[in-house]
């Protein structure tokens, strides 16, 4: 990270900065806001994800920038609160907890609440600079949205990457050459392998280097001229290959990520269900989770310990003893104990308690005694606690709506962060803007456009391991 231009960037009225994943951008978008806060000057920054929130907020303090010298949240969850404070103008009526599929009503509703005079008196006397991180997943609504800040702040300056535009929204994401320049004055930076440093320089040197050949229509070998750390490996993602690069030995406290296609929200979960030792990340919208949750909405009490013994086998190894026949008992509240099942007597004896006495507090009971006996392996573990969470709030009490809880539940990751977990199976589109010691692809031939293939490539900081049944693919985009 360069301190100049940080302070070229603070001097600007209005700038675009575009820095490739790895190289400092957000360690400069944080060293921004020191030298704005040092100024005795307030900075808000925005991006897109949470997690994207909770890296710039790690940063943030690593520069020791006073927290109440600078806001930071997605622009949704901004556009979100703004609604929720003026919904008169906004013409939006909200929930206390976000409706994220909502998202465009905020967003839309924010843009009416910024035509209000009396509002942007409001925002330039609480902010003296605007940051917005990722602008190359903004859509057209989200830049509308930003340009009216820009108009109350007009000390604004974006970040971001051509190369990482990976969202893919509804609505067509801004054209960097036309929509951003029009708007921004461009500021080159010098690039410098910033997340290697300490880890890797060879291997960020050829990340960095392969990004002049991610062009649509360009035939790669990504087994040739591979860098110290990176190799190839000849498998697929249910094979043995897999199983054993995930399996390496590694140094205590390191972090791996197991990275699937995007396309495919399924796959990350196929994959853990197969490594041991690895858990699967779930979206912030708990997308998988909701469904569960709706389903045991619609249930009379009666079905909870079969709808639990469904849910065990989406989240747990070793539960085949949970087939047929037994579930179909427990649908029929017939007692299950005396099935023998050697190995989950525990679960099946929890399972009964639910079917024998059924209520929400009952449920949540069994799903913990569940969890203790460990005879299985959760590899679902972010799905099943705040599943959980959601049940046992609810026990408590009967007003509160599963769906709704589990919104609140995963909320919270606003705020605070994932759990750090060591080895995880992930999307591009959940890792973006994170990074980990060692980067291992499941399966090439799924990731092949240009924009997720750099994604991928680039969270490693110290190995990366390519996995697919051939090196060579064909860029796409």
């Amino acid at each position: 990270m360069s301190e100049t231009l940080a302070d070229e960037i603070v001097r600007r009225s209005s700038v675009s900065v575009e820095m490739p994943a790895g190289t400092g951008k957000t360690w400069t978008l944080a060293a921004c806001a020191q030298i704005i806060a040092a100024n005795g000057e307030r900075t808000l920054i925005l991006t897109h994800t949470n997690a994207g929130v909770y890296a710039i907020r790690a940063k943030l303090a690593a520069t020791k920038t006073p927290h109440d010298q600078v806001h930071v949240s997605t622009i949704t969850s901004f556009a979100f609160e703004l609604v929720r404070s003026y919904s008169t103008l906004a013409g939006v009526i909200v929930p206390e907890t976000p409706d994220w599929d909502d998202s465009i009503k905020y967003l839309e509703g924010a843009c009416r609440v910024l035509e209000n005079r009396h509002i942007q008196h409001v925002i330039a006397a609480s902010f003296t600079h605007l940051l917005v991180d990722e602008y190359q997943d903004c859509t057209h609504l989200h830049h509308r949205l930003i340009l009216s800040i820009k108009s109350v702040i007009p000390k604004t300056a974006v970040f971001g990457d051509r190369l990482q535009g990976i969202f893919g929204f509804k609505e067509p994401l801004v054209d960097w050459a036309t929509d951003v320049t029009a708007n921004f004055s461009t500021l080159k930076a010098e690039i410098q392998p910033h997340r290697w440093r300490s880890h890797n320089q060879e291997l960020g040197a050829w990340i960095l280097d392969c990004r002049k050949l991610l062009v649509p229509g360009n035939q790669l070998d990504l087994s040739k001229d591979l860098p110290d750390g990176a190799s190839f490996v000849t498998g697929g993602p249910d094979g043995q290959a897999l199983r054993w690069v995930a399996g390496k030995s590694r140094a205590k406290g390191e972090t791996t990520v197991v990275i699937t296609a995007s396309a495919n929200p399924d796959g990350a979960r196929s994959v853990a269900s197969k490594l041991r030792g690895y858990v699967v990340m779930e979206d912030i919208g708990g997308s998988f989770m909701s469904k569960q949750l709706q389903t045991l909405a619609t249930l009379s009490a009666s079905q909870y310990a079969a709808w639990l013994a469904t849910f065990l086998k989406k989240c747990f190894v070793g539960y085949s003893g949970l087939d047929k026949p037994l579930i179909d008992k427990l649908r029929n509240g017939t007692s299950v104990v005396k099935l023998k099942r050697d190995k989950i007597t525990a679960t099946v004896t929890a399972l009964d308690s639910v079917r024998e006495s059924p209520s929400l507090i009952s449920l949540g009971r069994a799903m913990r005694t569940i969890q203790r006996s460990k005879e299985a392996r959760l590899y679902a573990e972010e799905a099943w606690q705040d599943t959980l969470a959601a049940i046992e709030r609810c026990a408590l009490d009967p007003s509160r709506t599963l769906v709704a809880e589990l919104a609140r539940v995963r909320d919270r990751l606003r705020y605070s962060g994932r759990t750090e977990r060591y080895q995880i199976v992930s999307r591009t589109l959940l890792i973006k803007g994170l990074e980990y010691d060692h980067v291992i692809i499941a399966d090439l031939r799924t990731i092949t456009d240009a924009c997720h293939l750099y994604v991928a490539l680039s969270r490693a900081r110290k190995t990366l391991t390519i996995v697919g049944a051939s090196p060579q693919i064909v860029v796409t985009g």
